[in-house]
C-alpha cells in the first residue's frame, strides 16, 4: 500500500510541474507577441515622424474672432464642453469601427463647419499621442487655410495634380500634434482632382501617418464635389447651425450620402426623421384609386428598404403616406413607390 501512495504522489508531482511548465511557456509567448506589438507600434511612430521631418513649420495665428481653442485666455467654457463632446464622439467611432478620415460639411455656406473642423482638430490634439491632420478640401474659397493664417506654398490641389510631395504640403504649427494640409493652388477643377486615384493614395498615407484626419469640404447641396471626396473617408460628419438651418435643406443634404460607404455623424438625429407627408402625381399601376385608406410598403429612395405605411388618398392626384415608424432623410421631389408584398400598386413624387 505505501509503495502505491508513493507511485500516486511522484505521479501527481509531475502532473504539477508539467502544468506549471505549460503556463510558463504560455506566459513567455504572450510576453513575446506583446513585446512584438510594442516594437511595431513603435517602428510605426518611428516612421511617422519621419515622414514628418521635413514638414514646414509655421505659427497659428491668436486673433479676437478666431477658433475658440486658439485663443487660451479667451476661450469660451461652454463651447470648449461641447468640442470634447464631440470629440469623445469621435473617438468612439474611432475605437468602434476603426475611422481615421472624417469629413467636415454643411448643407450651405455658413454654418460654421470650417470654424467647427479646427476647433475640433485642435481639441483631439490635447490628448496624449493624437496627432491629427487638418485639411482644406474647399478648393474653391480656401476657407480654413485663410482662417489659420497659412503660409503660401503647396497644398492639397498641388498634391492631387502631382506638383508636390505630401511631406512637401504639409504644414507643422506650434501647437503640439497638430499638422495643417492648405488647399494650395488648383489648376483643374476640383471634381476632377477628387475623381483622381491621387485623393484616395493620400487619404491611406494620412490614415498611416496620422491618428485622426479631419477634412473641411465644401457645402453639400449644389457642388458634385462632396460625393467624391466622401467616397474615400470613413466618415462624414454633417455641421447644422442652431436656429438658421432649415431642415428641409437639412434632409435633402443628408440623402445624398450613401449611408453603406459613410458613416454619419449628426446632432441631433430625429430632426432628419419623419413620419407623415404628401404626395402629388399619384399614379395606380396595378389596382383602381381606393375609395380609402389602404396598407402597403413605400420606398422612398432606392437605398431605402420598404417601409409599412398606411396611404390615404385626398384626391385623384394626391394623397397622405403616414408609416408606422420615423423614416429617415425624406425630402420633397422624391419619388415614393407603393408595394403589396412583390407587386407595385403605384407611385409618387414627395410635395
Amino acid at each position: 500500500m505505501s509503495k502505491f501512495f508513493d507511485q500516486t504522489q511522484r505521479a501527481q508531482d509531475w502532473s504539477t510541474r508539467e502544468g506549471l511548465a505549460k503556463k510558463l511557456e504560455v506566459h513567455q509567448v504572450l510576453e513575446s507577441v506583446t513585446a512584438t506589438v510594442r516594437e511595431a507600434n513603435s517602428v510605426s511612430t518611428d516612421m511617422s515622424d519621419h515622414r514628418l521631418d521635413r514638414c514646414r513649420k509655421f505659427l497659428l495665428p491668436r486673433l479676437a474672432d478666431g477658433p475658440v481653442l486658439m485663443n487660451h485666455g479667451e476661450a469660451n467654457h461652454m463651447a470648449e464642453e461641447s468640442y470634447r463632446t464631440l470629440r469623445t464622439r469621435l473617438l468612439r467611432l474611432q475605437a468602434t469601427g476603426g475611422i481615421r478620415t472624417v469629413l467636415f460639411s454643411s448643407s450651405v455656406p455658413g454654418e460654421g463647419k470650417t470654424l467647427t473642423t479646427i476647433n475640433t482638430a485642435l481639441c483631439c490634439t490635447q490628448l496624449h499621442e493624437m496627432r491629427t491632420l487638418v485639411v482644406d478640401g474647399d478648393l474653391r474659397t480656401r476657407g480654413l487655410s485663410k482662417l489659420i493664417g497659412a503660409p503660401s506654398g503647396p497644398g492639397l490641389a498641388d498634391i492631387l495634380e502631382g506638383r508636390a510631395r505630401y511631406e512637401e504640403a504639409i504644414l507643422g504649427t506650434d501647437h503640439p500634434n497638430l499638422f495643417a494640409l492648405a488647399a494650395g493652388t488648383a489648376v483643374g477643377a476640383p471634381p476632377e482632382l477628387f475623381a483622381s486615384t491621387q485623393w484616395k493614395e493620400f487619404l491611406g498615407w494620412a490614415g498611416e501617418t496620422f491618428k485622426l484626419v479631419l477634412i473641411d469640404a465644401p457645402p453639400i447641396l449644389g457642388l458634385s464635389d462632396i460625393d467624391l471626396m466622401a467616397h474615400g473617408c470613413d466618415g462624414v460628419l454633417m455641421v447644422v447651425r442652431a436656429n438658421r438651418t432649415k431642415r428641409s435643406l437639412l434632409r435633402k443634404a443628408v440623402a445624398t450620402i450613401d449611408p453603406k460607404k459613410n458613416r454619419i455623424v449628426v446632432g441631433d438625429d430625429d430632426s432628419l426623421r419623419a413620419t407623415s407627408f404628401e404626395v402629388s402625381g399619384v399614379n395606380w399601376v396595378s389596382i383602381e384609386q381606393p375609395s380609402g385608406p389602404i396598407r402597403a410598403a413605400v420606398k422612398i429612395r432606392h437605398k431605402h428598404e420598404p417601409a409599412a405605411a398606411t396611404l390615404q388618398p385626398l384626391d385623384a392626384a394626391t394623397a397622405r403616406i403616414t408609416f408606422d415608424t420615423p423614416q429617415r432623410a425624406i425630402t420633397r421631389g422624391q419619388g415614393a413607390v407603393f408595394y403589396d408584398s412583390d407587386r407595385v400598386l403605384g407611385g409618387a413624387w414627395i410635395r
